[in-house]
C-alpha cells in the first residue's frame, strides 16, 4: 500500500518535469544528479474505523534540490506551484485519490513539500479452508 502511494507521487513528479530530473526514494550521500527530488515517507498511521475498515494516513516529504546555488527563489516558486497543482490527485490502483493536506517551505536552500493522503482500507480476513464433510454414525454396539 505504501509503495502504491509512492508510485502515484512519482508518476506525478515525472509528469511535472519535461526536462530530466532525477527522483530518489532512497538516501544518496554523494554523487547527486541535480536538479533532483527526494521522496520519503515521514509518518504512517492506521486507525480502526468500524469492524474490518481502517483509515490509513500517509505523510510524505518531497524535497526538491536545485542545480543552481544562487537565485533559486523563482525556480522554487515555479516548482512549488506545479507541485501544489499536480499532487492534488494521484492514481492508486486505478482510482484517483485526493490529498488531505499539503504545505511547502524552503529550508537551507531545499524546497520541502509535505503532503498527506488519507485512504480507507478494508482488511479481509484470510479464508480458512473448509474440511470435507464428516459423517458420524452413532448407535449402540451389540
Amino acid at each position: 500500500m505504501v509503495n502504491d502511494v509512492l508510485n502515484g507521487i512519482i508518476a506525478k513528479l515525472r509528469a511535472i518535469n519535461t526536462e530530466k530530473v532525477t527522483i530518489y526514494t532512497d538516501e544518496h550521500k554523494q554523487g547527486l544528479a541535480l536538479p533532483c527530488y527526494f521522496v520519503r515517507l515521514l509518518n504512517y498511521t492506521m486507525e480502526r474505523v468500524v469492524g474490518d475498515r481502517y483509515k490509513v494516513h500517509f505523510y510524505f516529504d518531497i524535497e526538491y534540490h536545485s542545480a543552481s546555488d544562487n537565485a533559486v527563489t523563482r525556480e522554487y516558486n515555479e516548482v512549488m506551484s506545479a507541485l501544489c497543482l499536480q499532487l492534488e490527485f494521484i492514481t492508486i490502483d486505478g482510482k484517483l485519490e485526493r490529498y488531505s493536506s499539503l504545505s511547502c517551505e524552503i529550508q537551507d536552500k531545499v524546497l520541502h513539500t509535505f503532503v498527506e493522503y488519507d485512504l480507507f482500507l478494508r482488511l479481509v480476513p484470510e479464508q480458512i479452508e473448509k474440511k470435507m464433510l464428516l459423517i458420524h454414525h452413532h448407535g449402540v454396539k451389540e
